[in-house]
């Protein structure tokens, strides 16, 4: 165990200074009640009951020296490991490396970080002679850069690198660390190691008999000597003197054990029997801490005081932790408090509690009955004052005290009736201090005063609401909130009676009926509501949201119940469901600053009244008692605390990281079967209401939500290099530094860097043969094409010589034939036979022209749009000629080099030549517009229109039409699109559009 040295603790002491009258000068006492004080028994850290020291890491992980074993401890999680032999761990130090040393029975060592982030103990042993005894190292202490290790029969040093034996003559009680000193306490003398050497110090006789337990260092020539059994004494200048009063009986009854200088120069002493008791600087009794109150156990074995000034303390049935200073304690039904607390105030510098159960009075503690068994500030009933107490108001030198059978008056020592109203609200006027109003079940009274005696009572006409809240304005009107109600506004005449009562409601912007109250600000009345505070707009006669105290107020998400406005203008505010309490403290240019982080302790109490006093001490009664806060106490600070990865496990049964850094740790790289982690953290703040983010840098870039879960997790990861990312928030909203976890996940077999050669290699093989062999085979095929296009070729050149030579030569033939009989016949003047000789002569023509046609096409192997369009003019021309009524022509847009092949062209000039034929012959059209349209790439569009007499036309049923039957078939065996538009006397449009 370490003590620690207490310089300056005096300028002068004498003995004058500690004679009883002084021990006991507290007489007005400590207000202090329970503390908010964590513990911890052997089921919570699944360990044995007694422990002895703790000690934080650079991390600020807690290890505790317990009877099963050292226990590593993150505000989360509970971890255990043992020294080699199995010993009991007894005593911790660190040293300006951060490294952890511990003595215990049988073993000295340190813990170090094994490869997978453990913590583990390693044993110094090997350093020290072979037959050298360790036997139970009592002390472990870090003294001038140097670890020492205390046993019944050695000290041994430790420099980092080799141990050192000191020898001492006789028996060793306690080496005793006090900053400056390191004395060793023997059964025969006392003596001071200097230099790794033993010193006899000059006043060890005055030390001879007495068990000492700590030295605490109070100036250069004085030191104040804790012993165990026999109380403590002061040595100066070599003399000895024990301290003569109450306070050293109490040492000697209940054995002093240990004690810490605390951060404030207060004195924590931890006894064998009864609890911990803390001194101020002057020796007097400022507090105590008992199993009572909350402590594990009254049996004190250890102090540490850790980096955010959490003492921890460690006792025979387990250990306690709390914040130090002491900012909040409480009172329930043990310290007294009946019922749950509605109002609060003062009286003759008394704190008075009214409660369903009655008013009730603080009992302050002197120091002396500090010392008792009942060590806390109580409450006691007033007597006449035991049911339903709800409103409280000190007038002049009486309390006024409502209750739900009438109000009574209290003059500090008695209670008298006062009248036979419930009262629920007392508001002393601001115009006239002779006046109070009364709010009552049944309205609302103005009580006029003269001489501290009620001379009148006024009661408020047309009311009889229950009032629960009342305030006065600037001019003096009066605002009462009523139960159930909305709100009123009352004006009086001179005498105070009634002038005008006005009444408000939802209507003008209340947010409810119900659960209204109203607060005199300086010169302004605001409301408290269901969804938040509200100011009365007079121009508008409305009720608004006022955010003069933070918006969060003004926002609609907040039901503020109490409120109270202190002397120095600072605002306390309860969010009555979310159990938030705040303080809107004003600023130089009287704006408003919000805190919403100290009161966090006061999370779980449902608080219905506030009140602040004078002297800084704030009190807040709710469902679950009452608590004091002591502004004095608070130290505001918004340095960030840690938070740290504690464990990584992968697919869900491999541990790969456990906590703790090593240096010789490198980044992980894992297999890509290793996709599915989980990240166990903890916050090092020690608290239930840590919230947490977290964010994986490779996978995602923003940060998660707050949550209160300390544990991530990520499945079905790729391959990458990820940056695992911690950070967390404590109950007072300080953010903390953020801890980061590296590792590397590798591609599947399929996606390595040689598989893709060996892949691409394998697959450039095959892909070049594949070319080759298709290659191959297209080459044949198109020889095997151009060999069939060439005898397709052959076959039409032979078709067309046939057709030429032969029916072309017949056709000649009939054609001159009909000439010369028509020309015979005209000549002997049979004129009808003439007639039909000349029709078939012209008829034999067309068919002549239809077949040159057809040999032209099927003769070429392709035909260019150009020479298609020459074609179709070459047709136009000849119907000219036959009937110049009619005029044809042909219109070309867009590129006409493309090329046609033979049957797509064959079946375009067709439906052409057919369309055509149609409007001459049938429609009797007297224009006819051929447009050939190439504009859009890679499709010919043509469209016959003429302006003849049409015909009625159904798509779906072209039956009976065998030229549009024809024209069909025609362009579905090119996969041309054949559309038709063809109205009667309204001419017929034939459009074909064809994808080259």
């Amino acid at each position: 165990m370490r003590f620690f040295s207490f310089r300056h603790f005096f300028v002068l002491l004498s003995t004058v200074v500690f004679s009883t009258n002084h021990a006991f000068s507290q007489q007005q006492g400590n207000e202090m009640g329970l503390p908010f004080i964590t513990s911890y028994k052997a089921s919570d850290y699944d360990g044995e009951s007694q422990n002895w020291a703790f000690m934080q890491d650079d991390d600020g992980i807690i290890f505790i020296a317990n009877t099963i074993g050292f226990i590593e401890y993150d505000g989360v999680s509970w971890r255990h490991f043992k020294p080699e032999n199995d010993g009991l761990p007894i005593s911790l130090a660190k040293d300006k490396n951060g490294i952890i040393y511990a003595g215990g029975t049988g073993f000295i060592g340190r813990l170090i970080t094994d490869s997978l982030g453990n913590m583990v103990f390693e044993s110094l042993r090997s350093y020290l002679p072979k037959d050298f005894y360790i036997d139970f190292v009592f002390t472990t202490t870090n003294f001038k850069e140097k670890i020492y290790f205390q046993n019944q029969q050695n000290v041994i040093s430790w420099d980092g690198n080799k141990m050192q034996v000191i020898e001492l003559p006789d028996t060793i009680e306690l080496l005793i660390n006090t900053n400056n000193h390191l004395f060793i306490d023997t059964k025969s003398s006392f003596y001071e190691i200097i230099d790794d050497k033993m010193e006899q110090v000059p006043w060890a006789k005055e030390l001879s008999g007495l068990r000492v337990r700590s030295i605490i260092e109070l100036h250069a020539d004085t030191l104040l000597i804790g012993t165990y059994g026999d109380g403590l004494y002061l040595l100066v200048n070599g003399k000895l003197k024990e301290l003569e009063f109450g306070l050293n009986d109490f040492f000697k009854k209940n054995f002093l054990f240990i004690s810490l200088v605390l951060p404030d120069g207060k004195l924590a002493i931890g006894t064998k029997k009864a609890g911990v008791i803390i001194l101020n600087k002057d020796l007097s009794v400022f507090y105590r801490i008992t199993k009572a109150g909350g402590l594990a156990d009254n049996d004190i074995k250890g102090f540490y005081l850790d980096l955010d000034n959490r003492l921890w303390i460690a006792t025979d049935n387990g250990f306690s932790a709390l914040q130090y200073p002491i900012e909040f304690t409480y009172f329930d039904s043990r310290l007294g408090i009946g019922g749950v607390v509605e109002e609060i105030t003062s009286y003759q510098k008394d704190l008075i509690t009214g409660t369903f159960l009655g008013s009730f009075k603080l009992t302050a503690r002197t120091s002396k009955g500090i010392l008792e068994e009942q060590p806390y500030a109580e409450f006691n009933q007033i007597a006449g004052t035991d049911i339903n107490n709800m409103a409280l108001f000190e007038y002049e030198d009486k309390l006024l005290i409502g209750t739900s059978i009438g109000t009574v008056i209290y003059d500090g020592a008695i209670v008298k009736p006062f009248d036979k109203l419930d009262s629920r609200k007392f508001f002393q006027s601001r115009v006239n201090k002779n006046v109070v109003f009364q709010g009552h079940r049944y309205g609302c009274d103005v009580l006029i005063f003269e001489g501290g005696e009620l001379k009148k009572r006024i009661s408020v006409e047309g009311l009889s609401d229950q009032i629960r809240g009342i305030a006065e304005d600037v001019d003096g009107r009066v605002w009462l909130c009523t139960m159930i109600n909305g709100v009123y506004r009352v004006s009086f005449d001179d005498s105070y009676n009634t002038t005008l009562l006005e009444h408000f409601s939802v209507e003008e912007g209340l947010p409810s009926m119900r659960d209204n109250l109203t607060y005199r600000v300086e010169d302004e009345v605001i409301f408290t509501t269901h969804k938040g505070i509200f100011a009365f707009e007079e121009s508008k006669k409305e009720f608004i949201p006022d955010a003069t105290f933070g918006d969060i107020y003004s926002d609609y998400s907040r039901f503020v119940y109490a409120f109270y406005f202190d002397e120095n203008k600072d605002a306390w505010i309860n969010s009555f469901r979310k159990k938030e309490t705040a303080r809107a403290s004003i600023k130089q240019d009287g704006s408003y600053e919000l805190d919403l982080h100290t009161f966090t302790p006061l999370h779980n109490m449902l608080i219905y009244d506030m009140y602040k006093e004078p002297n800084g001490v704030a009190w807040f009664g709710g469902s679950d008692g009452l608590a004091r806060y002591e502004a004095a106490n608070y130290k505001k600070t918004t340095k960030p605390f840690l938070v740290k990865i504690r464990k990584v496990i992968v697919n869900s049964d491999s541990l790969l990281f456990n906590g703790h850094r090593n240096p010789e740790l490198t980044k992980p790289v894992l297999t890509a079967e290793d996709n599915e982690f989980r990240f166990e953290t903890a916050a090092i703040y020690y608290d239930e209401l840590n919230e947490y983010q977290y964010r994986l840098e490779g996978y995602e870039n923003i940060w998660s939500s707050w949550s209160n879960e300390p544990f991530k997790i990520y499945t079905n990861l790729n391959q990458g290099d990820y940056s695992f990312q911690v950070r967390a928030k404590n109950i007072k909203g300080v953010i903390s530094v953020t801890d980061s976890y590296y590792f590397k996940i590798l591609p599947p077999w399929y996606l390595t860097w040689w598989f893709l050669v060996v892949s691409f290699i394998v697959a450039s093989m095959i892909m070049t043969y594949i070319i080759r062999y298709f290659a191959t085979r297209k080459l044949i095929k198109r020889v095997e094409e151009l060999e069939l296009i060439q005898k397709a070729q052959t076959q039409r050149e032979r078709i067309s010589r046939d057709l030429h030579d032969n029916v072309g030569s017949n056709l000649t033939y009939i054609i001159s034939s009909l000439d010369y009989l028509s020309f015979k016949t005209s000549k002997d003047k049979d004129l009808a036979l003439a007639e039909k000789a000349n029709d078939l002569s012209g008829f034999t023509r067309d068919t002549m022209h239809q077949l040159r046609d057809t040999i032209w096409h099927i003769s070429s192997e392709e035909v260019t749009l150009d020479r298609f369009i020459k074609r179709i003019e070459e047709m136009c021309f000849r119907l000219k000629e036959v009937n110049d009524k009619t005029d044809c022509k042909v219109t070309v847009k867009g590129d006409t080099s493309i090329i046609l092949p033979p049957l797509p062209a064959l079946n375009l000039f067709r439906v052409v030549q057919e369309s055509v034929n149609n409007a001459f012959k049938h429609a009797e059209a007297d224009s006819i517009m051929v447009e050939v349209n190439m504009e859009i790439a890679n499709v010919l569009n043509i469209k016959i229109i003429d302006d003849g007499v049409g015909f009625k036309y159904n798509e779906g049923q072209p039956e009976g039409h065998y030229g549009l039957i024809n024209l069909k078939s025609r362009m579905d065996d090119i996969n041309a699109v054949l559309e038709i538009d063809s109205k009667i006397n309204e001419g017929t449009t034939v459009e074909v559009s064809l994808e080259l």
